[in-house]
């Protein structure tokens, strides 16, 4: 990867650091920054999202994201994940924070939107009956059927 985008990537996290660290502290901005760039290094084509200045405010928007929503990058949580897309052809690609379903139930239980929540895979041949919304549905199943 070129140096220049390298130092793109760094000029913007700088930008982006003081903004950050109103929101969460300096050591959450240094952990996020490590998560962003290990992605940079496992997903090189991301770079080329930050050739425009559309993609630079982007990534801007996205790393602030993390930091209002209360999420992380942290790619063992599985909260959030940072993409780069283009809605149409042509376009240049801009990057946009999404979260996962663990970071919506992370966000919904932490702010008391909800108590908990549970999920399980249902299958073909599953019995799966809703006993209606407060109530836990019926869900009898083969656990080692690999159907």
């Amino acid at each position: 990867m070129s140096n220049e985008l390298v130092n793109t990537f760094q000029s913007v996290m700088s930008k982006v650091q003081q903004s950050f660290t109103v929101v969460c502290d300096i050591e959450t901005f240094r952990k996020e920054s490590s998560f962003a760039s290990q992605l940079f290094q496992k997903q090189p084509e991301l770079y080329d999202a930050l050739k425009t200045k559309e993609g630079q405010q982007s990534f801007a928007s996205a790393i602030m994201n993390i930091a209002n929503f209360g999420l992380t990058l942290n790619p063992a949580k599985k909260l959030a994940y940072l993409i780069a897309r283009s809605d149409r052809k042509g376009e240049p690609k801009r990057f946009c924070l999404d979260i996962s379903y663990m970071g919506l139930l992370h966000v919904a239980t932490r702010d008391g939107v909800i108590n908990t929540a549970f999920a399980n895979v249902v299958r073909e041949g599953d019995d799966f009956t809703l006993q209606g919304l407060d109530e836990k549905p019926i869900h009898a199943y083969n656990p080692f059927d690999a159907g």
